[in-house]
C-alpha cells in the first residue's frame, strides 16, 4: 500500500509540476524525464531571448529614435567591439525591479544585441550577448548569432539561429544548451509592426547537458511551429527526438491542440505519454 502511494505522489509531482524546475522529475519505473524538461525549458528562454531582440528591432525601424522606454523596458543605442570591429548594438535593458513578461516572467538585467543591418534585411547578423541578464532569478549565460538568410522557398524569409555555450542556472543545477536551427518566416510578414500573426516554422538540432549531469542530444523530426499568437510558449506544434545518455529516446510532442495556447509538452517513451508545462 505504502509504494502504491509513493508511486502516486511521483505521478502527481510530473502531471502537476509540483516539482518544477527545481528537483529530477521522475514517474514510476525509474524513467527519467529530467533531460527533456531541461532541453524544453533551454529551448523556450532562449526563442524568449529572440522574440525580445527581433521585437527591439521592429521599434526601433518604426520610431527610429536613439533612446526609448516601453513600460518597464529601455532601448539603449551604442556600439560595442565584435571580432575587434566596432559595431552598432542595441542594448535591451530591463528594470532594476524586474520586468514582467511572458506571462509574469521577471526579467532582469541587459541584452545586448550587436548588428550590421536591420533585422529583416538579407544577409544581416545579429549578435547577442548578456550582462547579467536573469529569468525568474536564473543567470542565463551564451552567445546567440542569427544570421538573415534571405529569400529561401516559397517567397519567404529565412534565418539561421545558433545558440553556444547557452546556460540556464537554476538553484539545483546548470543547464547547459547549444543549438543551431533553421527558421523559416511563413506568415505575417506583409503586416511588417503587427507581430502577433507571424508564424514560423523550424528544423534543426540541439545539444546539451542538464542539472543531473547527463548529456543529451535533440532531433527535430517533425517541424516546430511557433506562433507568436502565443507569447508564453511561442512553439504550438511539432515534434523532437531527445537521446538522453544512457537512456532510450524520448518523442517530445509540442501541444496537441493547435487552437489553444496552454504551452503543454508530451513526452513519450515506450508508448507511455508524460505531460509536463514549460512556463505556461
Amino acid at each position: 500500500m505504502m509504494r502504491r502511494i509513493i508511486l502516486s505522489i511521483s505521478f502527481l509531482c510530473i502531471t502537476f509540476l509540483s516539482c518544477k524546475d527545481h528537483d529530477v522529475l521522475e514517474v514510476p519505473g525509474n524513467v527519467i524525464l529530467q533531460s527533456s524538461y531541461d532541453h524544453v525549458k533551454a529551448e523556450q528562454i532562449f526563442n524568449h531571448v529572440t522574440k525580445i531582440v527581433e521585437d527591439a528591432f521592429l521599434n526601433m525601424d518604426q520610431h527610429m529614435t536613439h533612446n526609448q522606454s516601453k513600460s518597464t523596458l529601455t532601448y539603449k543605442f551604442d556600439t560595442i567591439n565584435i571580432n575587434n570591429i566596432s559595431t552598432p548594438a542595441i542594448r535591451i535593458n530591463f528594470s532594476s525591479s524586474g520586468t514582467l513578461l511572458f506571462n509574469n516572467k521577471i526579467m532582469e538585467g541587459e541584452i545586448i544585441a550587436g548588428y550590421d543591418g536591420f533585422f529583416g534585411d538579407s544577409l544581416t547578423i545579429i549578435n547577442i550577448s548578456f550582462l547579467n541578464y536573469k529569468v525568474d532569478g536564473q543567470l542565463i549565460q551564451g552567445d546567440v548569432t542569427i544570421k538573415n538568410k534571405g529569400i529561401c522557398k516559397n517567397e519567404n524569409i529565412c534565418f539561421e539561429m545558433e545558440v553556444i555555450n547557452g546556460s540556464v542556472n537554476t538553484l539545483n543545477g546548470t543547464i547547459n544548451w547549444e543549438t543551431i536551427r533553421n527558421i523559416e518566416w511563413t506568415e505575417g510578414k506583409e503586416t511588417k509592426f503587427t507581430r502577433n500573426d507571424d508564424k514560423y516554422k523550424i528544423t534543426g538540432h540541439s545539444s546539451g547537458n542538464g542539472i543531473n549531469g547527463n548529456d543529451f542530444h535533440v532531433e527535430i523530426t517533425d517541424t516546430l511551429q511557433m506562433h507568436l499568437s502565443c507569447p508564453t510558449c511561442l512553439l504550438k506544434n511539432g515534434q523532437a527526438i531527445i537521446s538522453p545518455e544512457g537512456y532510450d529516446d524520448r518523442i517530445i510532442n509540442y501541444g496537441v491542440d493547435t487552437s489553444i495556447c496552454d504551452c503543454g509538452v508530451y513526452i513519450t517513451i515506450d508508448n507511455t505519454t508524460y505531460p509536463i508545462q514549460i512556463g505556461g
